[in-house]
Parts: structure tokens; C-alpha cells; sequence
């Protein structure tokens, strides 16, 4: 047995950190038991101050490792003996594996100490979180909940941890809360999922989740929060961007608005309709992106420009639409800004003014057409009492002439180009004149043909005449001599379009079913049976240029003494006062088409085309009063009704008539006057004179008259309506048929 000192003396350097102090001393007493066997240790603190007695032995052990230092071991024997080396080398190792034994542990401390702070953070966070965080099982229970949870949906943690957490969701959102569940079992997080989970009050609340499945430990750790109130708030902007979305789709104009980079974010359906793309393909998207048409880098600078300056902006352009024709717009345009004040974008209306301006152009046509029909009235007055009697007086002078006589032959070419310049006075007068003409049913195959006999005549043999006539063509209401006026005016100018007078013109009438908005056709064309007449030429054509010009009056392409200018003029006119229309297609070189539709009507019994007859001028006795303010007209009538038989007294002047008729009423069998006199009108002197005697016949002549037709005049107890200049086989026909109280066929004239 080794004699050493009792006495073990352990020095508690940085031995604090050590809790378990008697698991170490203990640990350590058995290793140096092991070492000293059969000597019994006592473990004790060595004390502040210790003598030696000088005798004593003592080794110090340092309790160690790379990392810490804990504390040092003295061992002293008592009678001076060595602790010999061998027993000094085995409590070296004890020492070693003591301070190993120290460093494991105190790691082993430290680690629970911070495992033990995590877990009271971690505690302390998920009671004080506003969110609502839960733990749950892949059974389907909650395992955990913190208060937000019972704050928010009112149940107890009890009660919520005692129930499925599928029993609370509504019951439309339960099939898609499974398949989501089923994602998180296989280990797929899920993020921002919303349903509806039923509070203790009854009431459903929208919740957004976060969830995180924890595979191996077969859990799951979720974050939600309440977004009833964004769910709201959100629910009603989307109503107010649908209702303002509705409240621009029902704008009939196009309706558009772009941010600051001029990128589409959003329009109506009226512009998706013009622009032929639905709002998808538009929003996001710029003018050079989907390629509008040339104008998108004009409209580009444009809106750079409103940006710039604010407010708002207003232009004309034109632009393509979706069906590929060109459309006269207006653009209105303005900035908006944003929360923040600042320019946001830009919001822009289309008005489409192409109509508008079509009917800015027709009533500037009609304008025109009103006023040289105005024009032209007052100059076929004062011409028709010029060729009056330039007419008459050649007429009485042809019939006191021997038959066959130079003179005689003369005067009749006289009467040709009399009867040529009425004529051309009829062509203006058929525009200008305020009273509607009397229509008769008619076959228009029938003047069709007649036409063409009479062209195939006086065009060159070099000229060919194609016909193509529909003999089953309905009848239309029209004045057959203006019919064919029109027509011949319409193959006239066919033949003066063919370079050197050689050509084609194909003449054609067919009936027509025209339904609504029939391409090419103007809008006012009404669905219905149309008369379509064209004449076709194969000539020079008509320039674009000059398109919008050539029916109006006293225009023409053609050399000077080749044209009057008034033959389109005359077939507007005509077709107008028909309540049809006339269509013109042609290209320069490569000739015209002159479509006219007239609208056919139903009847069966169809008056043919007035024919010319030739008959003896009937003559009378009667006693005729005559008034005109023209001098050389009185003097002419009076001749040529004398010449007739007939006893006549005659004055200028309207006032004067009256008196004659007022001084002796039964001494006259009818009365003739001029509708235009000073002092006096014509229809106000028959008047005064059927206030007199009603019954006695009154004839109304005027050269042109805006105020008076064939209608008011015989509402008037006029008895015949005559245009002039009058010839005298027709005056005397008119005189006949009123004195044997007979309704005249028409006008005069």
C-alpha cells in the first residue's frame, strides 16, 4: 500500500460553468481510486490559505483541453513521500479525460441552455404573433394554436384543437382545401391559399394560408391571416372596374386610354370593333406593335406632344378601319394623372365623321344645285319672254308665208333653233323649277329602245351598241320625256369619252331586288324593286380627281364648244326628282359605268311613252282678256289668238285687266295672264276676278315662278298652268280644253 497523504485538494478554476459539480467529483474520486486502490479519498475545496509543513509532496494537475481551461488538482502526501511516476502518469490521464469529460459537458450545457432559449423565444413569438399560426397533423388536427387564432375565430384553443380543421371550412371551399391538403402531405408547400372558415358566430371569414409540411415528423406549420376586408375591398374595385369597363363599353364611340410609354391598357368595344381586334391583342401593346395603319408614328408625336403639355388635344385624320376602307375621324384627346398627381396617361374618343362630312358635301352640292337653280330660274324668266315672241311672231310669219318659198324655209330654221334654245331652257328649269312634274306610269324598256334606234343613227358605224334589255322590267312612276333626256345625255357622253370616236357602249335595263347596306351603293338606297339603267363605255374614263365635281352644272373635261357642261348636271337632277339615284364607277383608261336605280311600282295598266301627234291647230270665237307686262308678249298673243279667231283685249298692266273685267264681267269667256307682274301677281289677279265671276276660266303663264307650281294653281281655280315660251298649236290645244271645261293633260311648255 502506497503511503500518501489523505488529503486531495481541487482548486476550482473556471469551474463555474459547471453545474453538475458532484457527477464530476464523483467521476473523478473513482478514477483516482482506480488509481490508489485500498486508499480512501476525501474530495474537499482546498482552502483560501494552506501551510506546509515542509515535509509535504505535492503535484498539480491542470483539468484542460485545446479550448478550455477548468481548473487545476493538487495532490500532497503528508510525510514528505513521493507519489511515485507511475501513479503520477495514470492520475495525468484521469485529469485528461476529466477535462474532457468538463468540455463534453459544458457543450452539452450550452447547447440546452440555447436550445431551452430557442424554444422560449420561439414560444414567446408564436403567442404574440397577430398573425394566426397553428401546428397540425397529417390526421387532420389541430396539435397547436396560438391566441391570434382564438382572437380572430372566436372558438377556444380547446375547441379548435378538439376538432378537424376541415370542419370549420365552407362547405363550396371544402373540395379544393382537401386537394390542397393532399399537396402538403406529399411534401408540397402551398402559398397564399383562400378559403372561407366558419367563426364561432356563425359568420364565414376569408383566410390566405401559408402552410409547410414537415414530412418526417408528419406535421404541419401554417401562417394565415383575415382578408375578409381586402377580400371586400378588392371585390368592390373589380365591380368598379366592370362597371366602369360597362359605362365605356356602352360609349358608341371608340374609347381608348395609354400610359406614359403610350402602351394600350384598355378600350371599349366600339374600338375593338373598328380596329377588327379584341381587347387582349390590344392591351399592352402600342400603334407601332399592331401596326394600325402609316398614321401611327403621327399619332405617336402627337400624344409625346400632349404628354409634354397636359391638357387636351383635337385633331383630324384619317384612319383604316377594320373593314380596309378609310374613315375621316376626329380624335379628342386628354391627360389623366394618377393618385399622386403626376400625368399618368392618356384617354382618347374616335368620332367618326366620315357620314358627316358625306352629308357636308351633299348639302354643299344641294347648295350649289339651290343656287344655280335659283340663277338659272330668273334667267330663263327674262330668256322665255325674250324667245316668246321670237317663237310667235315666226310662227304667224311662217303660216302667211307661200309653202316652199326660200324665205318660209328660212324662217322654219328660225323655229329649229328657237325650239332648240326652249328646249335648253326646259334642261335648266327641270332643276330649278319649285313644282313637281306629272308622272305616269311607264315601261322604261320601251323609251330604252326607242333611244337606241335614234343613237344607232347618229353615232358612227365605228361606235358599237351593245343592248341588253329585260323586257319583264316593272314599270317605274317617271316623266317619259325626261326620261329620255336623261338617257340621251347619258349615251352622249358615253361616245364623247372614246378616243377618236371608236368604242363600245353597253345600254342595259334589268329589275333589281336591292337589299340593306349592299356594298357600293349610296345609304339612302332603301331595300326594295329597283329600275337599274347603265350605260357602260369603254372610253377615256374619269380622273379621281375631278370624281366629286362632274355633276355639277356647267362643269365638263371637255374642249371648248365640245360640251355645255349641263348633261351630268341634267341626269342628277332628273334622277333626283325621281326619288331614284345614280351610281358612277370608272378609272382613267379604262372607261365608265352609269348606274341609275329608279324604284319600280305595282301596277298593271302601264300608260306607254308619250308619242308626238300631229294635228290642226283648233281655233274659236271667244272673247279673251290678256294681260303681260311685257309689251311685245300682249302684242304677240293678241296676233296670234286673233289669227286664231278669237276676239282679244289686251293690257300691260295687271290693275288696268282688272278694271276691264270689273267694268263688264259677262264680256269675257277667259282670261290669260302672267304670273310676274308689278303691282298685281298673276294669281292674285285671277283672284279678284273669280271673287267676281267663279266660274269663268282663268290660264296662268310664267316664264319661271318659285312661288307657284301646276298644284297651287289649281288649288287657286286656275283651270291650266303653262310654262313659257308657248307655241301656238299648244296655247290654242290648252284654250280649247278649258273652254269646253276639260282638265288639261299637263304642262305646257
Amino acid at each position: 500500500m502506497d503511503h500518501i497523504a489523505h488529503d486531495l485538494f481541487l482548486l476550482m478554476v473556471n469551474l463555474s460553468q459547471i453545474k453538475d459539480r458532484k457527477l464530476i467529483q464523483k467521476l473523478f474520486v473513482d478514477a483516482l481510486d482506480s488509481i490508489f486502490s485500498g486508499i480512501q479519498f476525501q474530495f474537499t475545496r482546498a482552502p483560501e490559505k494552506h501551510s506546509y509543513n515542509g515535509k509535504e509532496s505535492r503535484s498539480r494537475f491542470q483539468i484542460a483541453t485545446a479550448h478550455h481551461f477548468f481548473g487545476l488538482i493538487t495532490i500532497s502526501s503528508g510525510d514528505a513521500a513521493k507519489v511515485p511516476e507511475e501513479k503520477i502518469a495514470l492520475i495525468r490521464n484521469a485529469v485528461k479525460m476529466l477535462a474532457v469529460i468538463l468540455e463534453n459537458r459544458s457543450r452539452h450545457e450550452l447547447l440546452e441552455s440555447d436550445r431551452n432559449r430557442i424554444t422560449r423565444e420561439r414560444d414567446r413569438l408564436f403567442n404574440l404573433s397577430i398573425d394566426m399560426l397553428c401546428v397540425a397533423g397529417f390526421d387532420g388536427y389541430f396539435k397547436q394554436v396560438n391566441p391570434a387564432c382564438t382572437l380572430n375565430l372566436g372558438w377556444t384553443e380547446e375547441e379548435l384543437l378538439s376538432c378537424g380543421w376541415l370542419d370549420y371550412v365552407h362547405p363550396d371551399d371544402l373540395e379544393s382545401t382537401i386537394r390542397a391538403g393532399e399537396q402538403l402531405f406529399n411534401g408540397v408547400p402551398i402559398i397564399a391559399f383562400e378559403n372561407r372558415y366558419r367563426c364561432k358566430d356563425g359568420l364565414y371569414r376569408w383566410l390566405s394560408w401559408n402552410s409547410f409540411p414537415l414530412t418526417e415528423e408528419k406535421m404541419i406549420f401554417a401562417v394565415c391571416r383575415d382578408v375578409t376586408e381586402q377580400k371586400a375591398a378588392e371585390r368592390q374595385r373589380n365591380e368598379q372596374i366592370h362597371f366602369l369597363q360597362e359605362l365605356i363599353d356602352r360609349i358608341p364611340n371608340p374609347v381608348y386610354y395609354k400610359d406614359r410609354r403610350l402602351i394600350y391598357q384598355g378600350c371599349n368595344r366600339a374600338f375593338e370593333k373598328y380596329r377588327g381586334l379584341e381587347r387582349d391583342r390590344i392591351i399592352g401593346r402600342t400603334d407601332e406593335d399592331l401596326s394600325f395603319d402609316d398614321s401611327a408614328e403621327k399619332i405617336r408625336e402627337l400624344d409625346k406632344a400632349l404628354l409634354e403639355k397636359g391638357g387636351v388635344q383635337r385633331f383630324e385624320s384619317t384612319l383604316t378601319h377594320a373593314d380596309g376602307s378609310l374613315r375621316d375621324v376626329i380624335f379628342n384627346k386628354a391627360t389623366f394623372s394618377r393618385i399622386r398627381g403626376d400625368v399618368g396617361g392618356i384617354v382618347g374618343v374616335i368620332i367618326d365623321i366620315t357620314e358627316t362630312k358625306r352629308l357636308e358635301k351633299q348639302l354643299h352640292q344641294a347648295q350649289k344645285m339651290e343656287a344655280i337653280g335659283t340663277l338659272a330660274g330668273g334667267i330663263a324668266h327674262d330668256f322665255n319672254n325674250i324667245l316668246f315672241p321670237i317663237i310667235g311672231y315666226t310662227e304667224m310669219a311662217v303660216e302667211d308665208l307661200t309653202p316652199g318659198t326660200h324665205i318660209r324655209q328660212n324662217l322654219r330654221e328660225v323655229l329649229k333653233a328657237a325650239d332648240r334654245a326652249k328646249n335648253l331652257i326646259q334642261h335648266i328649269l327641270t332643276f330649278s323649277r319649285s313644282g313637281k312634274k306629272e308622272k305616269r306610269p311607264v315601261q322604261l324598256q320601251l323609251i330604252i329602245k326607242e333611244i337606241l334606234h335614234l343613237l344607232r343613227a347618229s353615232l358612227p358605224t365605228t361606235v358599237e351598241i351593245v343592248r341588253r334589255i329585260d323586257d319583264t322590267c316593272g314599270p317605274v312612276s317617271a316623266d317619259s320625256v325626261e326620261i329620255h333626256q336623261m338617257m340621251m345625255n347619258l349615251c352622249t357622253n358615253a361616245y364623247q369619252s372614246m378616243t377618236e370616236g371608236k368604242g363600245r357602249i353597253i345600254v342595259s335595263i334589268e329589275e333589281r331586288q336591292v337589299e340593306s347596306d349592299l356594298p357600293g351603293l349610296p345609304r339612302e338606297v332603301r331595300p326594295g324593286r329597283y329600275a337599274v339603267l347603265s350605260v357602260q363605255d369603254d372610253g377615256s374614263g374619269i380622273p379621281p380627281s375631278v370624281m366629286d365635281r362632274i355633276f355639277d352644272p356647267y362643269y365638263t373635261t371637255k374642249e371648248v364648244g365640245k360640251g355645255t357642261g349641263l348633261g351630268l348636271f341634267m341626269v342628277h337632277s332628273i334622277v333626283r326628282g325621281h326619288k331614284g339615284h345614280v351610281v358612277v364607277s370608272s378609272k382613267p383608261g379604262e372607261g365608265s359605268l352609269f348606274t341609275v336605280y329608279l324604284p319600280v311600282i305595282d301596277i298593271r295598266k302601264v300608260v306607254p311613252a308619250e308619242t308626238k301627234s300631229h294635228v290642226k291647230v283648233p281655233a274659236g270665237n271667244e272673247r279673251v282678256l290678256v294681260v303681260d307686262d311685257e309689251p311685245q308678249i300682249v302684242e304677240m298673243i293678241r296676233l296670234m289668238l286673233e289669227g286664231l279667231g278669237y276676239r282679244v283685249t289686251a293690257t300691260v298692266e295687271s290693275s288696268e285687266a282688272l278694271k276691264h273685267f270689273r267694268d263688264a264681267p259677262d264680256n269675257f269667256d277667259l282670261v290669260i295672264t302672267d304670273m310676274t307682274m308689278p303691282g298685281m301677281t298673276g294669281l292674285d289677279l285671277a283672284g279678284e276676278i273669280m271673287a267676281i265671276r267663279p266660274e269663268v276660266p282663268v290660264i296662268l303663264c310664267t316664264g319661271f315662278s318659285a312661288v307657284v307650281s301646276a298644284e297651287t294653281a289649281e288649288a287657286g281655280g286656275i283651270r291650266a298652268f303653262i310654262m313659257k315660251p308657248i307655241i301656238r298649236k299648244d296655247l290654242a290645244k290648252v284654250i280649247r280644253g278649258v273652254l269646253a271645261k276639260e282638265k288639261p293633260d299637263g304642262h305646257i311648255g
